[in-house]
């Protein structure tokens, strides 16, 4: 075998330590490539395609009956589903909240009382931002994330018990 031959067989040969250089500035210039395109986005992209809610399962219970569940029903009706939709399945105004995306380990309980007390910037869906919601006590949140948490309970999207 020629001398030539067994050096490029070597680990530490130069021509593999060349034909890897060149690899990795491959690599390099194709991700500056995907950066330098993408750098005209402002964070998340918004989800495109409305998903439609869940059917609720058959056995579903819609709520328990539960004071804190009949009041968190009155006051998202009042407050909530002109965009959220009957029974946060959505509307033309608003994402449904009966969607894995709401589920807790994605929008936690804290977050339902951001957007009532803050307002929410568009980040998954096209529907613009969402307003604060004056006039709309902790407590009042909390009973409608109740609310919320057994819709998504009954229609299998959430295997938790709700409140």
């Amino acid at each position: 075998m020629k001398e030539s031959a067994r050096k490029f067989r070597g680990a530490n040969s130069p021509h593999k330590r060349s034909l890897w250089g060149i690899v990795c500035l491959l690599a390099a210039s194709v991700g500056m490539a995907a950066a330098v395109g993408c750098s005209g986005l402002e964070g998340p992209t918004p989800i495109s395609v409305k998903t439609p809610a869940p059917e609720p399962s058959p056995s579903a219970r819609h709520g328990d009956g539960s004071p804190t569940y009949l009041a968190g029903q009155e006051l998202f009706n009042k407050n909530c589903s002109q965009c959220h939709g009957a029974e946060a399945a959505g509307s033309d105004l608003g994402p449904p909240l009966v969607h894995e995306l709401y589920l807790p380990y994605h929008h936690p309980d804290f977050s339902f009382h951001a957007a009532v007390n803050k307002g929410v910037k568009m980040h998954h869906w096209f529907f613009g931002d969402m307003p604060p919601i004056p006039g709309v006590t902790d407590e009042e949140v909390g009973r409608i994330i109740c609310y919320v948490r057994t819709l998504q309970r009954d229609s299998g999207t959430q295997t938790a018990p709700a409140c």
